[in-house]
């Protein structure tokens, strides 16, 4: 897998003469050595934008997505396989369990994410799903189905 880190420069005239960098990346599949070698080409105040699926396949998704959360200046934007997480792993209740039909996500690389929350704490697994849920909701609020 090779490094697809695109870059944008916006500002100029029209921002009061400030020019800033803009990112996007897509697609990690769990791979911090992809992760680290983008992180790179950051500096502080740029901009980054990620198109989802940082998670599955592997062994890595949740720790890159807890660092792109904690990143300033960065839009997290769930993809294909954030959705079939979710779906997978519905309960708020409970320690995260595979929920209705966890197939899909399993076969799609969801088994490696499945047990890097399996290793977290009751406490970090809730949240990690309550802000999920929450950017989910945001989402539909955002960008409703009609």
């Amino acid at each position: 897998m090779g490094l697809a880190l695109c870059h944008f420069n916006v500002g100029g005239s029209h921002f009061g003469g400030i020019t800033m960098s803009v990112y996007a990346i897509a697609d990690l599949h769990g791979r911090y050595d992809v992760w680290s070698k983008a992180k790179e080409y950051l500096l502080p105040g740029d901009t980054l934008i990620c198109l989802g699926d940082c998670i599955d396949r592997g062994p890595d998704g949740i720790k890159i997505v807890d660092e792109m959360r904690q990143r300033p200046n960065t839009i997290y934007l769930k993809g294909n396989h954030e959705d079939m997480a979710v779906d997978a792993l519905y309960d708020l209740n409970e320690i995260i369990v595979p929920h209705g039909d966890s197939s899909l996500w399993f076969s799609n690389g969801g088994y490696e994410t499945y047990e890097s929350l399996a290793d977290l704490s009751q406490e970090e697994q809730l949240e990690y799903m309550i802000q999920y849920r929450r950017e989910e909701e945001l989402a539909k609020d955002m960008f409703p189905v009609y």
